[in-house]
């Protein structure tokens, strides 16, 4: 029953990683990932806290000190019936890392392009079809496609997204500033998923250092009470 539950599950994660990266029809940017620092986490919570938390939730994490002072409290965070958004409400997103990838997260927000052929008036390249509209529209500005979306689908992974796509009208930030601003969000997400990974990354040389050290009286142990045991045995 244990191996059944191990295979599950190395199943689930094998099928969540494949299903992240399959479904975008251009090659994932690597996310420059430094959830050390304090500093930008704290930026990309007040990021999230003004753009993302109108529709979506961090119930996860409301008890987090940074979250707590981004201002992204349970009275601020929005609710949702399952009627709402036409049957698809905006999930909450404090594991949506460990469901995607941050590669997957920090590609998918800068690549909307303009699609009139949609509800919301914009497509994405990472998550083809997505009903979720672009909230950076005014910081990043619009984004044009330069090759036909068929020709992407037979050529799935093949582009990145900044191959592929144009800036039609610029927004309020340079591409650097937008890169950054989307950089700070998605490492205070990654920080979200796991916020207990900075106290293990503290105490992990601690705790090695300490297994060591009992390693070695362990070891001194073992060899005193072979050296009795040989002695007990030349003197029989």
């Amino acid at each position: 029953m244990a191996f059944n539950h191990w295979m599950i599950l190395l199943f689930s994660v094998w099928a969540n990683i494949t299903w992240a990266h399959g479904e975008s029809l251009v090659e994932l940017d690597h996310a420059p990932l430094n959830i050390e620092n304090r500093d930008q986490l704290l930026r990309g919570a007040k990021h999230f806290q003004q753009v993302c938390l109108t529709c979506h939730s961090m119930h996860y994490l409301r008890y987090d000190d940074i979250t707590q002072e981004a201002g992204i409290i349970k009275e601020r965070m929005p609710v949702w019936d399952d009627l709402s958004w036409g049957g698809r409400p905006p999930p909450d997103l404090s594991l949506i890392v460990k469901r995607r990838t941050a590669d997957w997260l920090y590609t998918f927000l800068r690549a909307y392009y303009i699609d009139d052929t949609r509800p919301t008036g914009v497509n994405n390249l990472v998550w083809p079809n997505t009903s979720m509209p672009n909230p950076f529209i005014s910081r990043q500005g619009t984004q044009q496609l330069l090759i036909s979306e068929a020709h992407l689908h037979d050529s799935k992974g093949k582009y990145r997204w900044s191959q592929v796509l144009k800036l039609d009208r610029p927004g309020q930030m340079s591409g650097e500033e937008f890169d950054q601003y989307i950089d700070d969000i998605v490492n205070y997400l990654v920080y979200a998923a796991d916020p207990s990974y900075l106290k293990r990354e503290a105490y992990g040389p601690w705790v090695i250092g300490y297994l060591l050290i009992l390693l070695f009286f362990v070891a001194r142990l073992s060899m005193s009470y072979w050296d009795d045991v040989k002695r007990k045995h030349h003197m029989k």
